[in-house]
């Protein structure tokens, strides 16, 4: 983390990444093949956390279940402010966030789906999902490459008031 907020990832080497962890470069080749293998295994890990907390949500209806989403996801922007803002100024796309998002809009679909079909709705399940999720992902994006400007209160504030949209 320290080494994104310093510079570019593209500018990282592996020998800064041995320096910074202090240890030697074999060890750091023991276990990744590229710093590119290292990133990739950090996502996953950051992922996969989030990722869990999503999937155990348990909610009787949608809103409910959007306010639970709602909740994780400022923790979780709140736990990786330092490495998704040094990401985000250097990645339009965040890689990393698309990942989880995707994990995530798989399992809104599949709690969701009997809810909006037992009701005989005829919304799109999976236009409703974009929509959502699109949203929380832009606004993440957003506050990572602003987060100087805008703090964590105000992307709840932003949530709290678009709530009635998005439910």
């Amino acid at each position: 983390t320290e080494l994104l907020i310093e510079k570019p990832y593209e500018k990282i080497k592996v020998i800064d990444i041995c320096k910074n962890a202090n240890i030697p470069r074999s060890t750091f080749y023991y276990h990744f093949n590229d710093k590119n293998e290292l990133l990739q295994f950090g996502i996953k890990k950051i992922s996969g956390e989030i990722t869990t907390e999503v999937m155990e949500i348990e909610a009787d209806n949608f809103p409910d279940y959007a306010d639970q989403l709602k909740n994780i996801s400022l923790n979780y922007l709140k736990e990786y402010e330092n490495v998704y803002s040094a990401l985000a100024k250097n990645d339009k796309e965040i890689v990393s966030l698309k990942i989880i998002c995707n994990m995530i809009k798989e399992d809104i679909k599949e709690k969701i789906h009997d809810e909006y079909t037992d009701n005989g709705s005829d919304i799109s399940i999976d236009f409703t999902i974009e929509f959502i999720i699109g949203g929380y992902e832009n606004l993440a994006r957003y506050w990572f490459k602003n987060n100087d400007r805008y703090s964590l209160a105000d992307v709840k504030n932003t949530l709290l008031v678009s709530k009635p949209f998005l439910v």
